[in-house]
């Protein structure tokens, strides 16, 4: 792949006849093209936040060159703290930003085994709301665990053994796919979070009210109280597809209280939406709905993926505003 890579780079240089002067990447450092990029010489480098990279590309997309509040909302990048981001409310323009709140972080156990096994992270949010006592809930996904290997992991857990936390939105969908027995494991990326929304009825409206933060939503978004919520609805025999919808309609609640705690502290009344979990259509036309009644200006995507597939062009994004930023002379493009 890395090979693939380099002859890619090579080509479109050749075709394009062109001798690149800037490179841009993720900040991640395992990345083989992070490792690849840290190694050439002679070009100006900037590295960039991957979920930095997201807001960039959707305002640059809308060619909005002033700040914004970004809801950025994805399954995994590397944030500045060391740990692994995915729920982030940031606030900030394409030269910098700041996390204004993100969603509670959680160990993620097993780390990419976690991604692919989603009742990883069911037990991970499980034990953050009910510690030890989460494998004695009467649910079935509870009788449903291998005996042994949910003790294991529950073990993990409170070792910190190979459990990065991460406040990614698209493993609590994975986990709330879990827990209402759609899938425990994946073939593919985000295949639980797309049977979670597939089976959501979008007229649920109805909310877990007592799952919002309430006063300012800043900081560390929990989330125990929307779990304890689903945990009751399902020892009530609730309809899946009705949890389904409170939880997507709770979470965008959630976060919109983050949103509005942002524009009252900072004075920005414009959102950007991006990451992969905005190609959920319930999410998106939900959050759309509320964003605009509480009258918000929204910046979406309609011309890059919301997704890692709009990530370059968000770099590239970064990369023109802080080369224009330290003066850099080789930048093109207009203004």
């Amino acid at each position: 792949a890395l090979e693939f890579f380099e002859d890619c780079i090579r080509h479109t240089c050749s075709i394009l006849e062109i001798e690149p002067k800037i490179l841009t990447y993720d900040l991640h450092p395992e990345y083989e093209s992070t490792k690849w990029a840290v190694r050439q010489e002679g070009l100006v480098r900037f590295g960039v936040q991957h979920h930095h990279a997201h807001l960039a590309a959707v305002i640059g997309e809308n060619g909005w060159n002033d700040r914004a509040i970004g809801v950025i909302l994805d399954g995994t990048g590397f944030g500045l703290d060391g740990t692994i981001w995915g729920g982030e409310v940031l606030v900030g323009d394409a030269a910098t930003f700041e996390r204004h709140a993100w969603l509670q972080p959680v160990p993620l156990p097993g780390g990419e085994a976690a991604v692919r096994q989603p009742w990883r992270m069911a037990l991970s949010h499980l034990h953050a709301t009910f510690g030890s006592e989460c494998l004695n809930l009467e649910i079935p996904f509870v009788s449903g665990l291998v005996e042994g290997r949910a003790e294991m992991i529950v073990e993990m857990i409170e070792k910190g053994v190979n459990s990065p936390l991460t406040s990614s939105c698209g493993r609590l969908f994975d986990a709330v796919a879990s827990l209402l027995g759609m899938r425990n494991e994946v073939s593919y990326e985000a295949q639980a979070a797309i049977e979670l929304e597939m089976v959501a009825e979008p007229s649920e409206k109805s909310v877990y009210n007592d799952a919002l933060p309430g006063g300012e939503a800043c900081g560390s978004l929990a989330l125990e109280s929307l779990f304890r919520a689903v945990i009751r609805d399902l020892i009530e025999s609730e309809r899946v597809e009705a949890i389904a919808g409170r939880f997507h309609s709770t979470l965008v609640e959630i976060l919109m209280e983050a949103v509005v705690s942002a524009r009252e502290r900072h004075e920005i009344n414009t959102v950007g939406l991006s990451g992969g979990v905005f190609q959920n259509a319930v999410m998106l036309d939900y959050f759309l709905f509320r964003l605009e009644q509480e009258g918000f200006s929204v910046l979406s995507h309609s011309l890059v993926p919301a997704n890692d597939g709009g990530l370059a062009f968000g770099q590239v994004v970064v990369a023109q505003a802080l080369a224009r930023r330290s003066g850099t002379p080789e930048i093109m493009g207009p203004e």
